[in-house]
């Protein structure tokens, strides 16, 4: 039905036919039925062939529908250009006038831009996509330029960016312009002339410039590539050509992979050298944008690294870095392009070969003028990056670049880039990592850069000085970069030292003052003790003014040690070549180091070393001496401050005289010219002895660094012995100086126990053999009194140790015991030092034999009685010396406290008899019917009860259960007692004896009393004390007692001294006089004790204060003043006076002060505090506190305690007339032995004359019965 229809169609005539339109159809005619026609003449060229003249008329008669005059509807110019298309389409061949004829019409169309897709569909079905331009050539260019032009304004248009929908379709226009654009070129650009081409070209350049959109760039550089590629670009539009692929070039959008594309092919087509010589303008006048100079730099990098791939279009990169640098400095972005391409060729081992003298010079020079943009450039511009991403590029192509340069260059190389390359070093120096400063360092010790011999060494040296020695963020490698240093001193002539000192080193002495880093600034030393020793090129002037210089005004310790050092150096140098006038000159300046307070301790501590060791021998002849005081150094404990101090010796590395030299030792040879004794001899100096002992005087009475008295004390006596150093300039006191020496260890085994603990054995072995010496003997006594109170000092005694001890305390006995008599009775003090002496001796054996342990105190029994029967020897025995054995008895085998309780009997059945046997009361009670027994022994340093029941009693067992029932714990005294002990209980005191019985006492009331007021005397000795605090500026005796308030220092200083007891609890603690049952002196006391003495405070701050009833305090005062002993703890900021609160039996107060003076009422922590004892009667000399010692706050109460036990002892004496000491122990002792005596009075009445030899003998005691040995049977 269909093909019936098509052939009936194509059969029949149009309805419109060729003459109908020749003769009917004029412009004049109606526009409705012209466009009639045109519609109908388009539908029929589907089924019928209209002749080419009939098309024609129809065009030229309907041209008004194209002019914006004639203001046709579109619809009108639609239809035309269907006719145009579908005549067209009809024809195969079209004639070049009716192309011409079209193709005016859509040049000439006028009408809005929108149309242009329109026009442009109809000129490509007119020319066939662009393949056949015949007739039209000159004209379809400048077309296309103009639409072109029109899209891209269109574009850029405001109202079109902001409606994607238009935006779009424009984007689609533009792109199948271009399209059309490129067939034309592609086929028929060769038959355009120049004028026209050029023109199209240019007006995609300016569009590609001048667009935002990177789609219209893309298109536009297919075009432009497409014209390189296939045809010809015009020679007018390469230089901008070249300049739009540079402005292209960069980056990473679409059309950047493009332009790189489009810029290979131009310099590889026939016009390269117009391309590279507009590429060179680029780089060298700047005179186009930033970016097209940074994708000149792209492409000639790229050129140079693909140079095999051109053919013409050669950069080598020697030329490649001229042409660089012609762009440096423009922006940070071209220069970091700029660094890129030097990196590029670095990688690039072929290129880096193929550089000259030039080429590298070049590299550095753009390296350094880019350091300008590091965060920590050194040039001093510091131009900021626009970015941190950029920075951070930048800093890591360095960090590459260094890394290649590293493995690039040859010592060959080096020596012809010296310059160059240490200047490309200083200006990147602050990025450069560790291990790159590593391999610099390494030119130096492996290519000698430093080494005179190279031309720039001094720069190279320079370089090491400014950047590596004192910029370096690592004191590693600054101390390899000294040190490099150090090593080419050893390679410096006469001619080289002068250089080296005037343009490196002295700039290094500069910095040397303020130099933190130890090792570095004793190198410097060493260089410039080097460079006077060997060359002189320094004054001795200059090293010892120098030398000061750092001493006082040195950034850290070490730098001020190492000044001292040097004067060292400079006194050994001297020394060892006889130059004596240096000599004195740096020996006096070592001389006011070591006496001047306001230095470093360490300095002067250097200085004292050398001191102490300048000996003279018997001519006077003055040498130092290195092994006197070794053996005293090695008993400090400690490392030698020595061993960390700068070697005294030259560069390690260096060449002295041809020779390595010796390095110096303390030892020295004997120095003829200077003498301690006066010469005729005018090549003789005299050493200044006096002025060194006016120091060292200076030193023990005014120094208030402990680390100085403590090195002068340890090692002066050693010097001091060498009597040809000093015999002309002093008077030597050793006993003073023996005491003195004796106080500062009794107060160090307080302060230091762990350091004086490791010489106790050798302090003792030296007191030993001052015992003769009776000025030294309280405090020698005191010393092993304070030491037996610490437990820690004596807890690694050997049995050496102990004897030492017991030796020393029973030489003092025998000594009183031969010497008693030659005492000036008339002298009341010398006889209380002397009883005192005496109490002191047995006080060290009853303390240290407390203070040996259980197992080990029956081995030192014998020991100590043979001692006691030596002092006793022709002569009875002492009462003293009696406790003494029997307190060995009581503790030989015992811990057990001692005590005098003894019950009294409650039963009316119970039946008791006592017997005396020697120096013991033996008291048995039997409960009658119970078969109880209670057994109780009293004996001079205690009393012990025994309860002895039988077990196989009922009642026995039933009293038994009912005593153990009661008892809910064991008694705090309870302690461990060997089985031994029990029997010693029950031994007669004076040892067994056959000859020798047990007395029975009379039953009797006298008896009974006796026995009575024996067990009221106390077994412990006991002693009484004063404690007054004394508050901010009191003085008055009356405020000072009234204070109930006190400080945290008193506070603190209580806590340590005793333990608090309530005074009406019955503790068995000796209260000395409080009231115990109404509270009138208060609630509570401080009180201390051990097992054989105790003492009680009476603290005025702990009694109560009632102003109204009593303002002048005298309930306080009446025990205050009743003591011999009172502890005054001064916080009031001035000196206590002794008579500030009189007394009639006050005899010692021991002042406690803080050593900083307090600001006010409440002063803060005191650490030190200055002891003082202050005595009513002068010449006394019991305590190393009768001269002014300074405690610190923790050994403070230990020490204050034991000085007021001694205190109290010697006051005792005193007061009694200087006669002996009356110890409690003695005093029991007395009390049985008159029981004793009473009762061999009452046997030998009763025997009468019937008495028999062996009876009377039994009555008698011989010196073999009396202190034997116990422990042989025990």
């Amino acid at each position: 039905m269909f093909a019936m229809d098509l052939q009936t169609q194509l059969s029949s005539e149009p309805t419109i036919k060729d003459v109908d339109i020749q003769q009917q159809f004029y412009r004049t005619s109606p526009a409705e039925v012209r466009l009639s026609i045109v519609k109908q003449v388009t539908n029929q060229l589907e089924f019928y062939i209209y002749s080419n003249v009939s098309i024609t008329h129809i065009w030229l008669n309907i041209e008004d529908f194209f002019s914006q005059k004639s203001k046709f509807p579109r619809e009108y110019r639609e239809a035309a250009y269907a006719l145009l298309k579908k005549y067209v389409s009809t024809q195969l061949n079209l004639s070049v006038v009716e192309r011409f004829i079209f193709f005016k019409t859509i040049e000439g169309d006028s009408n809005d831009n929108t149309e242009i897709g329109a026009r442009l569909q109809a000129l490509s079905v007119l020319t066939d996509s662009g393949h056949n331009i015949t007739g039209i050539e000159n004209n379809v260019c400048p077309l296309l330029a103009t639409w072109l032009q029109a899209c891209h304004d269109q574009l850029n248009m405001s109202n079109v960016k902001s409606k994607p929908s238009c935006q779009k379709k424009y984007l689609k226009l533009s792109h199948s312009i271009f399209c059309y654009a490129a067939n034309l070129i592609k086929f028929q650009f060769s038959t355009i002339k120049d004028e026209y081409a050029q023109l199209l070209v240019d007006v995609i350049i300016h569009i590609c410039n001048t667009t935002t959109t990177q789609e219209v760039i893309l298109d536009g550089l297919k075009i432009l590539d497409a014209t390189i590629r296939y045809c010809f670009v015009p020679k007018a539009c390469i230089p901008d050509l070249v300049v739009l692929l540079c402005s292209t070039y960069v980056g990473s959008l679409s059309y950047t992979k493009q332009s790189k594309i489009a810029s290979e092919n131009l310099l590889r087509s026939h016009f390269f050298n117009v391309a590279l010589d507009t590429l060179f303008r680029i780089l060298r006048d700047h005179d186009t944008s930033a970016i097209s100079i940074r994708g000149a730099v792209c492409i000639v990098r790229y050129t140079s690294l693909h140079e095999s791939r051109f053919d013409f279009a050669v950069i080598n990169a020697n030329s490649a870095i001229s042409i660089l640098l012609t762009s440096l400095n423009f922006d940070e972005f071209t220069d970091l392009e700029i660094v890129g391409t030097v990196y590029a060729f670095l990688k690039n081992e072929a290129i880096t070969k193929a550089f000259d003298h030039y080429a590298w010079n070049g590299i550095f020079e753009i390296l350094i003028a880019c350091t300008r943009y590091l965060p920590f450039s050194s040039t001093g511009t510091k131009e900021k990056l626009k970015s941190y991403s950029t920075t951070a590029s930048l800093l890591h192509l360095y960090e590459l670049i260094l890394e290649s340069v590293e493995l690039i260059f040859s010592p060959t190389m080096l020596l012809q880039l010296n310059v160059p390359l240490f200047n490309f070093y200083s200006a990147i120096y602050p990025v450069l990592k560790t291990t790159q400063i590593s391999h610099i360092l390494s030119l130096y010790t492996t290519q000698h850069v430093g080494h005179p011999l190279n031309s720039h060494w001094i720069e190279n040296l320079i370089f090491l000085r400014d950047h590596i020695l004192y910029n370096s963020q690592n004191d590693e490698l600054s101390l390899q970069a000294m040190q490099i240093i150090v090593d080419i001193c050893s390679y410096l002539d006469e001619n080289s030292v002068i250089d080296f000192k005037e343009t490196v080193f002295r700039e290094i002495l500069e910095h040397l003052v303020s130099e933190e880093r130890n090792n570095i600034a004793s190198l410097i030393v060493n260089v410039y003790y080097y460079l006077y020793v060997k060359f002189k090129v320094f004054h001795f002037e200059d090293l010892v003014n120098f030398s000061k210089t750092m001493i006082n005004g040195a950034s850290t310790e070490h730098v001020a040690l190492i000044g001292t050092s040097l004067l060292m150096k400079l006194f050994y140098y001297n020394y060892d070549h006889q130059n004596i006038d240096s000599l004195k000159i740096v020996f006096e300046e070592i001389m006011v180091i070591a006496q001047s307070q306001n230095l470093l301790c360490s300095c002067r501590l250097l200085c004292f070393r050398l001191l102490c060791r300048i000996r003279a021998d018997v001519a006077g002849v003055i040498y130092i001496n290195d092994s006197s005081q070794a053996k005293n150094e090695s008993h400090s404990g400690e490392e030698k401050e020595e061993d960390n101090l700068p070697n005294l010796c030259y560069i390690s590395s260096s060449v002295i005289d041809g020779t390595k030299p010796r390095i110096h030792r303390w030892g020295r040879p004997k120095l003829k010219r200077l003498v301690s004794i006066e010469s005729k001899d005018e090549d003789v100096a005299l050493f200044p002895s006096s002025w060194l002992l006016q120091i060292y005087k200076n030193i023990i009475l005014h120094e208030i660094d402990w680390r100085v008295f403590e090195y002068l004390t340890l090692n002066l006596s050693e010097q001091l012995i060498n009597r040809s150093l000093f015999e002309n300039s002093c008077y030597q006191k050793w006993s003073l100086a023996c005491k003195v020496c004796i106080h500062a260890l009794r107060i160090s085994c307080y302060e230091f126990p762990t350091s004086i603990s490791k010489l106790l054995s050798a302090i003792l072995m030296h007191l030993s053999r001052l015992i003769t010496n009776s000025v030294l003997s309280v405090h020698i006594l005191e010393f092993l009194c304070s030491l037996a109170q610490l437990d820690k000092l004596v807890s690694n005694f050997t049995d050496a140790d102990y004897r030492q001890v017991f030796g020393v305390a029973l030489k003092y006995i025998q000594h009183f015991s031969s010497s008693k008599n030659d005492a000036n009775a008339h002298d009341t003090m010398k006889k209380s030092h002397s009883a005192y002496v005496l109490a002191l001796a047995y006080n060290v054996l009853q303390i240290w034999f407390l203070v040996l342990r259980l197992n080990e105190r029956k081995k030192y029994v014998p020991f100590i009685i043979r001692g006691l029967k030596l002092a006793s020897e022709n002569t009875t025995i002492d009462d003293l010396s009696l406790v003494q054995y029997d307190m060995m008895q009581q503790f030989c085998y015992s811990n057990t406290s001692i005590h005098n309780y003894a019950s009294t009997p409650t039963d009316d059945k119970t039946e008791s008899k006592t017997w005396v046997r020697g120096n013991t009361l033996l008291t048995i009670r039997s409960i009658c019917g119970s078969g109880i027994m209670d057994i109780i022994v009293r004996r001079p340093t205690g009393t012990m009860q025994y309860t002895l029941y039988n077990k196989t009693n009922s009642r026995q067992d039933m009293l038994r259960s009912q005593m153990y029932s009661s008892q809910t714990s064991l008694p705090d005294d309870f302690s461990f007692c060997y089985p031994s002990a029990v029997l010693a209980y029950f031994t007669n005191s004076n040892g067994i004896s056959a000859t020798s019985r047990p007395l029975a006492l009379a039953n009797d009331d006298a008896v009974r009393r006796a026995i009575s007021v024996f067990d009221r005397i106390p077994v412990i000795e006991s002693h009484k004390a004063g404690l007054v605090y004394v508050g901010y500026e009191q003085t008055n005796e009356a405020d000072i007692l009234s204070n109930n308030r006190t400080s945290k220092n008193f506070d603190l200083f209580l806590q340590k001294l005793g333990n608090v007891c309530e005074l009406k609890s019955k503790n068995g603690i000796f209260a000395g006089g409080l009231d115990r049952e109404n509270d009138i002196d208060g609630k509570f006391a401080y009180y201390w004790r051990n097992r054989i003495v105790q003492l009680i405070y009476h603290c005025t701050t702990l009694m109560p204060t009632n102003l109204e009833r009593d303002p002048q305090c005298t309930l306080k005062k009446r025990h205050i003043g009743n003591d011999f002993v009172s502890i005054i703890f001064n916080e009031s900021g001035v000196d206590y006076d002794f008579n500030t609160i009189p007394g009639q039996f006050n005899f010692v107060n021991i002042v406690i002060s803080p050593v900083s003076k307090p600001s006010g009422a409440s002063s803060a922590n005191s650490e030190f505090y200055k002891v003082q004892v202050l005595t009513r009667q002068e010449g006394s000399d019991f305590s190393p506190f009768i001269v002014p010692k300074v405690i610190s706050a923790d050994a403070l109460p230990l020490i204050v305690r034991d000085t007021t036990l001694n205190a109290a002892i010697f006051s005792h004496i005193y007061h009694e007339g200087a006669g002996e000491y009356v110890h409690i122990w003695v005093e029991r002792l007395r009390q049985i032995q008159r029981l004793h005596k009473r009762a061999r009075e009452s046997l030998q009445q009763t025997l009468g004359k019937s008495t028999s030899p062996e009876t009377t003998a039994a009555l008698e005691y011989s010196l073999e019965d009396i202190m034997v040995d116990f422990t042989t049977f025990l």
